[in-house]
């Protein structure tokens, strides 16, 4: 599991208008290992990798911790290792595999699937609200999380669900 807090030093000072339109050097940052470079500006911030979730095809983090909270990125059901959607269509798979990555990053920030206190899902049709309640049952079980979910008209990779949590560290 990797780690990693990412922090970039600010000056603030006055300068010229032309020496305003001119743009900075980048700030250099940790190495990461998802495409792209990812920085934040806050060193309150930790950003959070994990190989044992499905890396986000575009430069953004698994998961941000904010102070006692960790905020996840929408996972969709993708294997970790390949990225290739899992459960061909499958709402109970699909859920399951998102839920897999979810608790990989819930995990690699150092908190448990118990200290979830919201979700957020986006389902393609509530025709799959009650197969996809019954996972949502069976992974959380006693532990009931605030949750809101959405019907949308479509999803990257024709995934039938995506899902994103905010949990206590």
């Amino acid at each position: 599991m990797f780690f990693f807090k990412l922090v970039i030093a600010t000056a603030l000072f006055v300068a010229p208008a032309a020496a305003l339109a001119t743009p900075a050097a980048p700030v250099p940052t940790a190495p990461s290992t998802c495409p792209g470079v990812l920085t934040t500006t806050d060193s309150s911030l930790e950003l959070v990798r994990t190989k044992q979730a499905a890396a986000p095809p575009t430069p953004i983090s698994q998961g941000v911790i904010s102070g006692e909270h960790l905020f996840t990125t929408g996972f969709l059901p993708q294997s970790p290792g390949t990225g290739e959607l899992v459960g061909n269509g499958d709402i109970k798979e699909e859920t399951r595999a998102a839920f897999a990555n979810i608790k990989a990053v819930v995990e690699a920030a150092g908190s448990s699937v118990g200290k979830i206190v919201r979700v957020n899902a986006y389902l393609t049709t509530l025709k799959n609200l009650e197969a996809f309640n019954e996972v949502f049952g069976e992974f959380f079980g006693n532990h009931k999380p605030a949750r809101t979910t959405l019907s949308i008209p479509e999803l990257p990779f024709g995934a039938l669900v995506e899902m994103d949590v905010i949990a206590r560290l």
